[in-house]
């Protein structure tokens, strides 16, 4: 019996992609689409003459010519679907050029009527093609609606940046944070419009808590009661008062703090609410 398969036995799918991105040997893009994730429908014509040579009543030779219809418009609905794919997904590679060539950074701000527009096609039907699937590239797998991202303006009038490509260089600068200078949301507001991205505080909070990382507000005031009891709860080693102990709790499992304090012998101290709830969101990030 394997080990963990109580504890959840849920099979975990993997991603199929529909279509794969590779360089060409001109140094552009060559697209294709995955061939094992098309539907597969072939009529049989033999068969068809077959039996209709069999009929004898205008009812079944009838019939029997509705049904090769449906399914001669099945097949070409299917391989007009396919050739839609390919067309949206070289229109995306074509808009996101720079994604490819050089990562995140370089992603553009893309909206589905764009691409509409430049394929001559109607924005619903952009939008139905690029529902659940996905695209494999060099950089991984990404599903195609990650490349349809809003515009955030520049700070000095410039071009617009992508709001993925933001929440990117957000992510980079506090994973870059020192532990005993963690970065306030107004420090990272100041960053970003020094590299010339105009981004309201509010934003980057909301940016910050999709990507579920803590609020930073508390963190040099709780250092010292909550690295009491993240040592033993995370890092296994004996209490030690540093930020860089706090920031290991981000990770850790749920925790009270009243509880933990207790079951490490540390006597009760007052919190107050507000300085409670930081070290709360802290140690227990939501899921």
């Amino acid at each position: 019996m394997t080990m963990g398969i109580p504890c959840g036995s849920a099979m975990v799918q993997p991603i199929v992609p529909d279509v794969f991105v590779r360089s060409g040997p001109d140094g552009g893009w060559i697209v294709e689409l995955n061939s094992d994730t098309l539907p597969k429908v072939l009529v049989n014509q033999s068969y068809y003459s077959e039996v209709s040579a069999t009929a004898r009543r205008d009812t079944d030779k009838s019939y029997l010519a509705e049904c090769l219809q449906s399914a001669t418009w099945l097949v070409r609905a299917l391989d007009q679907r396919a050739r839609t794919i390919l067309k949206v997904a070289n229109e995306i590679v074509r808009q996101q050029d720079g994604f490819f060539a050089h990562g995140v950074e370089h992603l553009r701000p893309l909206n589905l009527k764009t691409v509409a527009e430049a394929i001559s096609m109607h924005e619903s039907t952009v939008s139905r093609v690029t529902a659940n699937k996905y695209m494999a590239t060099s950089r991984g797998i990404f599903e195609l609606k990650y490349f349809f991202t809003s515009a955030i303006a520049a700070a000095h009038g410039g071009e617009a940046h992508s709001a993925e490509a933001v929440r990117h260089r957000i992510k980079q600068l506090i994973e870059a944070e020192a532990a005993a200078d963690v970065l306030s949301d107004d420090t990272i507001v100041d960053k970003l419009r020094e590299s010339g991205i105009d981004i309201a505080r509010r934003t980057v909070a909301k940016y910050r808590e999709a990507m579920r990382i803590p609020v930073s507000a508390g963190f040099a005031q709780c250092a010292a009661i909550a690295c009491e009891f993240v040592a033993d709860h995370v890092t296994r080693r004996p209490p030690c008062a540093t930020l860089e102990g706090v920031r290991i709790a981000r990770r850790s499992k749920p925790v009270s703090i009243d509880k933990s304090r207790k079951e490490l012998g540390y006597a009760p101290r007052p919190i107050k609410p507000a300085l409670e709830s930081v070290i709360s969101s802290i140690l227990n990030p939501s899921p």
